[in-house]
């Protein structure tokens, strides 16, 4: 595991505690993708155990990307996408190791985690 990620993983399960679902992080050219973390019982969900096709299927909106800054071309690029679900929420971070590297974590439905963890995939970017 990247250190950069372990460390990422320890700073948010230290500060979310059980509000973290799982952590996957990897490369969208090389379409190499990893588990950091996975909290017990989300093993059992489908995510887990193809993991490379449910991020594969994240990074379809990564296509959408120039299109997406082209409209807001004051706001410079985009790095953090949030997609909330009605039993959790998905916060997918573009280019925190590279550009084209992913970081998608998955929280429950508790919205208050949000700027934290947007603060925390920023960080990585600088």
């Amino acid at each position: 595991m990247h250190e950069s990620i372990a460390r990422f993983v320890d700073d948010a399960r230290e500060h979310l505690g059980d509000d973290l679902q799982a952590v996957v992080y990897g490369d969208v050219e090389e379409k190499e993708y990893s588990v950091a973390y996975a909290r017990t019982g989300f093993g059992e969900r489908q995510e887990i155990e193809e993991v490379s096709n449910v991020v594969e299927e994240h990074t379809l909106e990564r296509i959408e990307v120039p299109y997406q800054e082209s409209l807001h071309p004051t706001l410079g690029d985009l790095e953090v996408t949030i997609r909330v679900y009605e039993e959790g929420i998905n916060v997918l971070g573009w280019g925190w190791n590279g550009e084209s590297s992913l970081v998608v974590v998955y929280l429950d439905r508790d919205a208050s985690a949000l700027p934290w963890i947007v603060e925390q995939i920023e960080a990585f970017g600088e």
